[in-house]
Order: structure tokens, then C-alpha cells, then sequence
């Protein structure tokens, strides 16, 4: 198969994906020009040979000669969006925006017509795509010598991945049937694990690599619930009363049960009966955490009917619940003909038994023994015993499980990207909703400066001219960096009065220790923009930059 490398030049550097970057290496712009057109022709040619078909009219190609470190664009306009004058360009930018792109287009190559992405999951993945232009043009593009314009490009970027999420639903689905790599993409794993959640009735494909791996891994040593046809039924009444239809007689053991769920921590179920002298005894189980409320109800339907089975002189069992759901599920009533694994798995017990059973409705919170067998399944949640029974993963736990996964991954390789930015950058955007909070500031051109590094601090210029760091304003020999511009240049003492005021004012340590504590506050963020304006440290107008 023809290779998207193979059919390009080796004197072009390529990063490749819906919006792409060429970068002509020591090429002069006529013979740029040229290549552009034959590019674009091999393009089209590879799409086809992988049977992957790009829309031209929102397909950009942004195509630069670069020498060294620098970027330079002249007056040719290409097949994409055209830059301002010069910014920098590092080895860090390029190969996160490589990462970002290459991922996204490994996704949108593998495209299967029978799996749906919900909505809300694909607003996630295509914030992340977003959210990786976003860095890229704040790490890079603000240097561009014209900001707003290259700020509104990238929220327009930003809402067309937005609309094309939205519609997802009102059209025929489109979504990503994806491969993991060894690095683990965080967004290639999002739609991998939704098409598990959504597929999980089919065996097979819970056998298909890498959906083995990746459930495998995350539910081990519980198996995933598969949806199996339940063939056995109990005995079922409903009792809208406080007590039972029939009265017990002295062979009847009358045995409350009820679950409790904390999702994501702590889950138990738990039973309450009566003795002949009128004592409640209670007992109660502690299941894994990543229990649903239904199966603390039917394990503590279990529970019952196993402890009232083996009490002596005991001839048949009632177990009074107060879930519907539960005894419905058991029972095959009111339509519901299929149970998971772990329902098939308690029929297959109680009929071992050999007792009958049945199991009554009872109001919630209405009668001593559901309250006593609530009590008992909150205490057993947190210091019972574990239940003898292995509790599959139900589809629900498995996608909140996958989807915490998924985001926990996703901070963790944005945290690992950011780290390779610039210090001013790491300072302010440590986190990926501290991005989020600078992107609704695009109105404060002061700490868009500092956040970008295109500034007139030292620590910025030394990098352009190769001169001092050393702030040239104070004695203090510390390298003019933002915490030294912020927080100690003795120069700034009388402009710092208010910002240093508005901070210790909510309770905040000065110095700050991190700058996204600024961004997160629209006051302060105003506050600082007022210091940064009082200071002309980063405006043209600043004496010791002025020509």
C-alpha cells in the first residue's frame, strides 16, 4: 500500500491531519509554490489507496520555509491559513502538535458505520483535539505579531469541532472504531471505551484486540456482566401494606433485606429480622465499590433467603424488599425477561436451597425491619465482611470506570506536555481547566503577554538577543521571570499595592504560589491586567525597549 511518506519528498518535514503543517526545509518560495500543487495531488491520490476520503473545502494545509529555529512567511498565500510576519518555533511545539494530529487521524481513518458515539463522549474527544490546537497556538502562535487575529482562527477551530460533535445525533453515526497504541492515546482509548460499553451484549467482541487488554485491565478480578437470559423464576407477590399478604406461621422466617451504594466507594447490603422474643438481629455484607444499586438488592434478596434457610424448624422463606427493580428482575414480571450475570447467578442458588422462597414488596422507610436492614447495609458498606460471590462489572460501572480512566490518562499526558513548555506557560496553565479559564480572557492582552512569552521581560528577550536574564530594574541579580515581575522586583512596589491587596483579601498566600489562581478569579485576572498596564513593563511603550 502507498504510504502517505512514500508519496511526498524527503526534503519536506510533514505533520499531517484534518488542519496540517508542511515545513519546507532551506526551499525558496517559487519552488514551494510548486510543490504545494504536487502535494496535494499525491494527497489525494494516498486517500484513496487507504479509502479515506477528506473534505477539501475545510481541509487546510499551512505550508512555511524555515531555516533554523525561525519561520519565516512571505507574501504567497498557499492552500491554508496565512501567519504574521515571524514567530519561533521550538522542538516541544512540534512534536506535541504532531502527537495531536497523528492521533486524530488515526481515529478518523478507522471509521465503522455500526457503532454510535453519544454525544456528551464526543464533546469530550473533540474538546481534546481542540484543546491541543489551543496549547499549540498559545505556545506558538502568540508570538505572531497580530494575536486577536490568530486567536479568533483558533476559537473558530474550536466551535466547528463543537458543531460537528453536536451532530452526531441528528444524522447517521459516524464514529471511531480505534487501535491503541504502546503510548496509550487518551483520546483514542475515550471512543474505545464507549464502543465497549455499547458492545458489551456481544462476547466477541470482548475478545477483539485491544478491547481485551483495555477491559481486561480495568475490571480485573471481576468479569464484565453479559446480558443472559433468565430461566428460573421465584415466587412473587406485592404487598403495598406494612406487612406481609399471609401472616407467618411458626415454619415462615420473615427476613428484610435492602442495599446500599455510594458509587465509586463503598456499597453493602444488608438484612433485618425478628426473633421469637421480639430482638431484631441484623447482618449485613460489604460489596466491591463498583456495585450498582440493583445488585446490593438483589445480593441482599440473597442474603435473606440464605439465612433464613438455614435457621432450624425453618419450612419456607419470605424476603420483604423495597425494590421493585430487583424482585421484577428475579422474577421475569412486568416484562423483564433478561437479568445480568449476577441474577443468573443467585436463581441458580436459590434453587439450590430447597426451601421455597418468595419475595414480597415493602414501602421504603415505612416499617422497623426495612430501616433496621437499611442500617445494617450503610454499616456493612464500610466494615462488613466481603460477600462470598464474585460481582460482575454492569455496563454502567464499566463506562464511568473507563471514562475516569480515560480523563485521568488524558490530564496526566496534558500535565506531561506542559512541563515541556516554557516556564511562563507552566507558571499560569498547570492544569487543563486553567486553559479553559484562560481561554474565556481574550480580552486581557497583558496576561496573554506573560502567558505566551511575548513579553520584554529578560528571561524572555535573552532567548531572542542572547543577552542577560538579569532584571535590569532592581538589585535584587534574579533573573526577570514572571514570579520576579509579580512578586519581588522592588521597582513595582507602588504598582503592586492593589493586585497584593485583592489577593490577601480572599485569603490567598502572596506570594501566589500558582499563576492559574489568577485565571480562575475574573477579578483578579482584572487586577492583574491593571498591574501589568501600570507597570508598561510589557507594552511597546516601555522605556527600556523603546527605540
Amino acid at each position: 500500500m502507498l504510504t502517505f511518506d512514500a508519496a511526498l519528498s524527503s526534503w519536506v518535514t510533514v505533520i499531517y491531519a484534518d488542519d496540517g503543517v508542511i515545513l519546507f526545509r532551506y526551499m525558496e518560495e517559487p519552488h514551494i509554490q510548486t510543490a504545494v500543487d504536487a502535494i496535494a495531488s499525491q494527497l489525494d491520490k494516498w486517500c484513496r489507496h487507504v479509502k479515506c476520503r477528506l473534505s477539501w473545502p475545510k481541509t487546510r494545509l499551512m505550508c512555511f520555509p524555515v531555516a533554523d529555529s525561525t519561520i519565516t512567511e512571505g507574501c504567497v498565500k498557499w492552500l491554508g491559513i496565512q501567519l504574521d510576519r515571524k514567530f519561533k518555533w521550538s522542538q516541544h511545539v512540534a512534536s506535541l502538535i504532531g502527537k495531536i494530529e497523528a492521533s486524530y487521524h488515526s481515529i478518523k481513518r478507522h471509521v465503522c458505520s455500526t457503532w454510535g458515539l453519544i454525544a456528551d463522549v464526543a464533546l469530550q474527544f473533540f474538546d481534546t483535539v481542540a484543546r491541543g490546537h489551543l496549547l499549540h497556538g498559545v505556545g506558538c502562535w502568540g508570538l505572531a505579531a497580530k494575536r486577536p487575529r490568530i486567536a479568533g482562527q483558533l476559537r473558530s477551530l474550536q466551535a466547528r469541532l463543537y458543531r460537528r460533535a453536536r451532530r452526531l445525533n441528528s444524522r447517521t453515526p459516524t464514529s471511531f472504531a480505534c487501535r491503541i497504541g504502546h503510548e496509550g492515546i487518551a483520546w483514542d482509548e475515550l471512543c474505545l471505551f464507549q464502543c465497549a460499553k455499547q458492545r458489551l451484549t456481544f462476547p466477541e467482541f470482548l475478545d477483539a484486540e485491544p478491547v481485551k487488554d483495555i477491559v481486561g485491565g480495568a475490571v480485573h478480578p471481576y468479569p464484565v456482566e453479559r446480558f443472559v437470559e433468565v430461566t428460573e423464576r421465584i415466587s412473587y407477590t406485592v404487598d403495598y401494606s406494612t406487612n406481609p399478604d399471609c401472616l407467618p406461621d411458626s415454619g415462615t422466617a420473615v427476613i428484610y433485606s435492602d442495599g446500599s451504594v455510594l458509587p465509586g466507594q463503598c456499597a453493602g447490603c444488608g438484612i433485618a429480622f425478628a426473633t421469637i422474643t421480639g430482638d431484631w438481629v441484623t447482618s449485613g455484607r460489604k460489596l466491591p465499590s463498583h456495585s450498582t444499586p440493583l445488585q446490593a438488592e438483589i445480593l441482599g434478596i440473597w442474603l435473606a433467603a440464605s439465612t433464613g434457610s438455614s435457621q432450624p424448624h425453618v419450612a419456607r422463606v419470605v424476603v420483604l424488599s423495597d425494590c421493585m427493580r430487583a424482585i421484577d428482575t428475579l422474577s421475569g414480571r412486568n416484562g423483564s425477561l433478561t437479568g445480568g450475570r449476577l441474577a443468573q447467578l443467585v436463581l441458580d442458588r436459590l434453587s439450590k436451597l430447597g426451601k421455597p422462597v418468595s419475595v414480597h414488596y415493602t414501602p421504603s422507610k415505612q416499617t422497623e425491619g426495612n430501616l433496621k436492614a437499611d442500617t445494617a447495609a450503610r454499616t456493612a458498606a464500610l466494615h462488613g465482611l466481603d460477600v462470598d460471590m464474585t460481582v460482575p462489572f454492569s455496563r454502567e460501572a464499566l463506562s464511568t470506570l473507563l471514562t475516569r480512566l480515560a480523563t485521568a490518562r488524558s490530564s496526566a499526558q496534558y500535565e506531561e506536555e506542559v512541563r515541556s513548555l516554557g516556564r511562563s506557560f507552566r507558571f499560569f496553565v498547570p492544569t487543563s481547566s486553567a486553559l479553559s479559564a484562560l481561554r474565556s480572557l481574550g480580552s486581557l492582552d497583558g496576561i496573554w503577554h506573560l502567558v505566551s512569552g511575548r513579553n520584554n521581560l529578560r528571561y524572555s528577550r535573552s532567548h531572542i538577543d542572547r543577552g542577560s536574564a538579569t532584571c535590569p530594574l532592581c538589585d535584587s541579580g534574579e533573573d526577570e521571570d514572571v514570579p520576579h515581575f509579580l512578586f519581588r522586583c522592588h521597582r513595582w512596589q507602588l504598582q503592586r499595592k492593589a493586585l497584593k491587596a485583592a489577593v490577601v483579601l480572599r485569603g490567598i498566600p502572596w506570594p501566589v504560589q500558582h499563576g492559574d489562581i489568577f485565571l480562575r478569579d475574573r477579578s483578579l485576572a482584572a487586577a492583574l491586567e491593571s498591574f501589568i498596564s501600570l507597570t508598561r513593563r510589557l507594552s511597546r511603550l516601555d522605556p527600556l525597549t523603546a527605540p
